[in-house]
Formats: C-alpha cells, structure tokens, sequence
C-alpha cells in the first residue's frame, strides 16, 4: 500500500488515547514513510486536510482534541507523530503540534516544521519561522541540506516574513561552509534530496572544476529526469569548463537515455570528435543516430551508413545487431533484405522484433 494512504488509514488509530494501540499503528507506517522520503512528508501535508483522498479510501478525516497533541510527543523520537498532528484541519492542534515540533531537532520535525511556515494560519506559520531560526547555524547546515527539496519549494509560496529565515537557509548552503553538507547530501538514498544537493551545488561551482562532483552524481542517478538535468548542465559552457566535459562526455555516449546521448553527440560535434559520432551514427536510438550523421556531413566527413551497418550485423552482440538493424531502416534497400531477414528467428527477442520492423520498412 502507498505509504501516504497507509499514514491517513492509521492516523485515527496514531492519535488514539490508547497509547499501545498508538505505538503499534504508528510503528506500522514510519518505515514506508521513511523510504518514500521528502515526499512522503508534502504529499501527506495535503493528504491529511484533502476530502478527495479520504473519499477515494472510504475513510473520515482523523479526530484528535488539541488536549492529546501532548500525548503524541512520546511515541516516537523523530516526530512523526507530531508532524502528522501538525497537518491536521483543526488550525489550534496544528498549532500545538507545531510548538511541540520547535522543541525536536530531527529531520522529520525540520521537515514538518518548513511546510508549516507555508500556514495559512499566521501564528502557525510565525511558530515554525521562529523553530526554523533556532535550526539556523552552521551545526545544523546538514539538516537543512536534507530539507532541501521542501526548502526549495516552499521559498517561493510563504509570506515575506516568514520566507526571510528560508532564504537565509538557502543561502547558507549555497555559499562554501555549506557545501560539505550538500556533499553529504549527495549519498542520500532519497533521490529528491541527492537533486537538490546537485543543483545547488553546481549553480555554486560553476564555472570551475569542483563542478565535477555533483555533475558525475547525476549522471549517475536512476532518475532519467535527473541525468538530463545534468547532461544540459554539462552542455552549458557556462557551467562546465572544457576539461570536464572531456571527462563526463564518455559517460553521456554510454547512457541508456536517448536524451542524454542525443546531447553527448553535440558536445562530440562541438569537440570535433569524429569517431565520437561515427559511433553515434549507429545509435539504437533514431535522433540520435540522425543527429550524428548531420554532425558529420557538416564536418564534411563522408560515412556510408548502410554497408557499415550490413558489415556490423556480422557477429554483433545484441546491441549492435538492433542498432545495425535500426540503422538499415534509415538507410537500407529491398536489396538488403537477405541479410536482415535471418534475424527474424534470432533467439533474442529485442533482436528479432528489430528485425522485423526493419523488413516491414524495407518492403515498404
């Protein structure tokens, strides 16, 4: 079950007087928030006042008197149980639980603390700025740096008053005695916050060769959007020097989004790196193997894709072969069908269904 619906079922059990039956639903729900991460905690700050995801789990909202908000504090260290009382409709539990948050230095607290700034209720979100300030010094950086995310976005919806201590924070971590906690911050599991850490920290070090860092942990993140983030970002001649593009261009070309590898061939094109696109030019991807081959006429260098790509079938591994036979698509004859016909019956399945795209444009 999705973590935040998991949260919203339990929340009537969470809040309970029954302080047994609290702990345990509690305890059923933190590690799924845990994984789910710096989402989790906005989704639910919607969820938990929001008539659309109750309706849809068939549920009521969640009572809790503001006399029980007290009670919660001990369920747990990190505050998840105070954080969720802080998203509560009842604007007066909102604002004890708020109270009781400014007393946690935990992540979770901070979290929950950022999101209240943005409270339409002014003597809540004044009680989080006020928390917030406390949290603002250098031994409290790496925190901040893990609230990324929320900062980020919250920096632009909360009222001047209360935006000012958020700006600071985000200050803070842009200049240099930031930048060890946005290091940190970089090996967190939480993919929003390694992106977060990344942005800041190349707008910061652009320009010079520290920019190296962030830029190889996008590159190296599972998130698509992520990568192509940083392959523009690489791209930008204003924020990454030469030298670090020769460094992180192998590892554009290498990347299985056609996205990324579409931008690696420009800086090939940019660089003069002719073999660079004569790899590209056989591309599994249709861009990229197109925009590889205009690269090259430009460059006035002449490559006859076709008998390449014949020669190629021969032997290739299961890459090759597709991107062989995707290549004869562009660029093959009816002639060439004797050749791309057997891999029909090719025991890997990517091949053969390539193939027979390949023949369905070759008949054509």
């Amino acid at each position: 079950m999705d973590a935040v619906a998991a949260a919203l079922i339990a929340a009537p059990d969470i809040f309970s007087d029954d302080s047994t039956r609290a702990r345990r639903a509690l305890a059923g729900v933190i590690p799924g928030l845990e994984r789910a991460g710096v989402r989790a905690v906005a989704t639910l700050d919607r969820a938990m006042r929001d008539t659309v995801w109750h309706r849809r789990l068939s549920i009521d909202f969640a009572a809790l008197p503001e006399a029980r908000v007290a009670s919660l504090a001990g369920l747990d260290p990190e505050g998840w149980a105070l954080g969720l009382a802080s998203t509560v409709r009842d604007g007066y539990v909102r604002e004890a639980a708020v109270r009781a948050l400014g007393e946690r230095w935990t992540l979770t607290a901070s979290r929950f603390l950022i999101l209240r700034a943005n409270d339409p209720v002014i003597q809540i979100s004044t009680w989080a700025a006020v928390a917030l300030e406390a949290r603002l010094n250098a031994e409290n950086l790496d925190l901040w740096a893990r609230c990324l995310p929320l900062l980020q976005s919250a920096r632009s919806q909360v009222r001047a008053s209360e935006a000012a201590v958020l700006e600071r924070a985000a200050a803070a971590l842009r200049a240099e005695p930031g930048h060890g906690a946005l290091r940190q911050a970089l090996g967190e599991l939480d993919p929003l916050v390694r992106r977060g850490a990344s942005e800041v920290l190349v707008d910061a070090l652009a320009g010079t060769r520290a920019v190296l860092e962030p830029l190889s942990v996008a590159l190296a993140a599972v998130d698509p959007q992520l990568r192509r983030w940083g392959a523009r970002a690489v791209a930008t001649v204003a924020i990454t020097p030469p030298e670090i593009v020769a460094i992180l261009r192998p590892r554009l070309a290498a990347d299985g989004d056609s996205g990324v590898r579409a931008l690696a061939t420009q800086l090939a094109a940019r660089a003069g790196d002719v073999d660079a696109l004569r790899v590209a030019a056989f591309d599994v991807n249709a861009d990229v193997r197109f925009r590889a081959r205009q690269y090259l006429i430009g460059a006035g260098v002449e490559l006859d894709t076709r008998v390449e790509a014949l020669e190629r079938l021969e032997g290739a591994d299961r890459k090759g072969c597709i991107a062989a036979l995707a290549t004869l698509s562009d660029t093959g004859v009816t002639a060439d069908l004797p050749s791309v016909t057997p891999f029909l019956v090719d025991p890997r399945a990517s091949v053969a269904r390539e193939a027979a795209r390949t023949v369905e444009i070759l008949n054509r």
